[in-house]
């Protein structure tokens, strides 16, 4: 875990020439972070923007991040069987809170159930997926340290 906030702390002051803005969290409950960690470093490394805003993130406390951040992409894992939530309920009040932005599912919870998921939803089934998917976005090419 150590060498991973190491690499994130490398990869700060990268850029590319199409960034796009990341927001990632655990939902309130979910304490499995190295995932969530792991996307933090892929997505700096290709020079996105990320707020990471880590584990056990209540989803009142999101409603009042949505006025100060507008991502292009809205990223969660729930992997813990002991959470009991309304997961097809959580989605849809993720979608409406970012209306704008492509919303980014995945570990066993999201992944298992029978949901009907909007457009707006993409699942994740591995992190290699994950890894292909910010391939496809991220221009190929050159970054920059920002001043």
């Amino acid at each position: 875990k150590q060498k991973l906030y190491v690499a994130i702390d490398g990869n700060v002051g990268k850029h590319s020439s199409n960034p796009k803005r990341f927001l990632l969290f655990l939902p309130e409950y979910e304490q499995h972070t190295l995932g969530l960690l792991f996307a933090n470093y892929i997505l700096r490394a290709r020079g996105h923007e990320v707020l990471f805003l880590g584990q056990q993130v209540p989803l009142v406390d999101l409603g009042k991040v949505s006025g100060d951040c507008v991502p292009d992409f809205v990223f969660t894992i729930l992997t813990a069987a002991h959470v009991h939530v309304d997961k097809e309920s959580y989605i849809n009040q993720l979608c409406h809170i970012w209306q704008d932005a492509k919303i980014l599912l995945s570990g066993a919870q999201f992944l298992t159930g029978d949901f009907n998921y909007s457009s707006q939803v993409k699942l994740i089934h591995t992190m290699q997926e994950f890894i292909n998917f910010v391939d496809t976005i991220t221009q190929s090419g050159s970054f920059e340290k920002r001043n």
